[in-house]
């Protein structure tokens, strides 16, 4: 299952700063041609496994 698009974040929530995460390098690749659109946002990217966060319960 895959988050929502960027485009949709972008309109929906406004973002300041979005992180984006994924264990594979070459989607990390494809994903850092997007914040192109997103000139006014913060956009960092961190190779990872989403299982492997430290999140507050029920966050």
């Amino acid at each position: 299952m895959h988050g929502p698009p960027m485009p949709l974040s972008r309109n929906e929530l406004r973002p300041q700063h979005v992180v984006g995460l994924d264990a594979a390098p070459a989607l990390l690749a494809q994903a850092r041609e997007r914040p192109k659109k997103l000139p006014d946002t913060a956009v960092d990217f961190v190779e990872g496994d989403f299982h492997d966060l430290s999140l507050p319960a029920r966050s």
